[in-house]
């Protein structure tokens, strides 16, 4: 059995690169859907203002 320096197993040492990959790829994915949930709505609120705008002649509530 090969044991890195800490006395784990080196196969012990090589299943935790697969766990901290996958922390590293869901906190990605989390800021690349934050980023394009805030896109998505400022998007939205300015069309949403530029119509508002166009549509000025309708009754004001």
């Amino acid at each position: 059995m090969i044991k890195n320096g800490n006395g784990f197993l080196l196969w012990h040492t090589v299943a935790y690169f697969h766990i901290i990959t996958m922390i590293n790829m869901n906190a990605a994915l989390l800021y690349i859907n934050a980023k394009a949930t805030i896109s998505a709505s400022n998007s939205l609120s300015a069309r949403f203002e530029k119509w508002a705008r166009s549509h000025s002649h309708i009754k004001k509530m």
